[in-house]
């Protein structure tokens, strides 16, 4: 157990960006983990951290507060299911992978994924960003789903948005002409060093990124 809270540690200084740590510093802030409940030593973080744990996205998205620059750090040990559509709608708040190489372009070991056939015609993505300057490092985004609505693995409606080493991937949905990796109608988001779809195939026809 003290060998997995030290890599946590280590894992949580490559992780932080200087800029958000500042951020959340000064704006009285949280951190939060996301594991598996699977996942090694998530027992001990539960009693170490019990209000700021959390085994599902919804739930410590719903635990962040709007603009104190709140961090979430993510397991890289497993795919973190969701069951509907994740709506990120808090401002300033920092989505980072526990991956020990959080700068990949693809191949991500911190993993969120949707699958299975929704009855909700709103969910369209597993994850859909509505808030102002949220950012997001080292994720991989996939929709397993084989429901109508899910067409996207992630739906970017917010202002500011700051993507870096993500991997946005429709996986089910190959032939729905609709469908995209990305929706983007964000306002000046920024996507640096991130895939969309596979190495080999881009869902969108000739666009990766379909248009407002």
């Amino acid at each position: 157990m003290a060998k997995f809270r030290e890599d946590i540690a280590e894992f949580t200084r490559r992780a932080l960006l200087d800029d958000i740590y500042r951020a959340n510093f000064s704006s009285g802030g949280q951190i939060f983990w996301l594991f598996e409940d699977s996942d090694q030593g998530y027992q001990q973080m539960l009693a170490e951290h019990p209000n700021n744990t959390f085994t599902t996205l919804a739930d410590v998205n719903d635990a962040m507060d709007s603009n104190r620059n709140d961090i979430c750090f993510i397991g890289g040990h497993s795919t973190h299911l969701v069951t509907s559509k994740v709506t990120i709608s808090n401002n300033r708040v920092h989505f980072i992978s526990l991956d020990a190489t959080a700068n990949r372009r693809y191949g991500q070991s911190t993993k969120i994924s949707m699958d299975g056939a929704s009855t909700t015609v709103t969910d369209i993505a597993p994850v859909e960003v509505t808030g102002v300057r949220c950012s997001f490092k080292g994720l991989k985004i996939m929709s397993n789903g084989t429901a109508t609505a899910e067409r996207y693995a992630v739906a970017d409606g917010g202002e500011f948005t700051n993507w870096e080493y993500c991997h946005f991937e429709m996986v089910t949905q190959k032939d729905d002409t609709l469908a995209a990796d990305l929706l983007c109608n964000a306002d000046s988001a920024r996507y640096k060093d991130c895939t969309f779809g596979t190495t080999v195939t881009v869902i969108g026809g000739t666009n990766i990124i379909r248009p407002n």
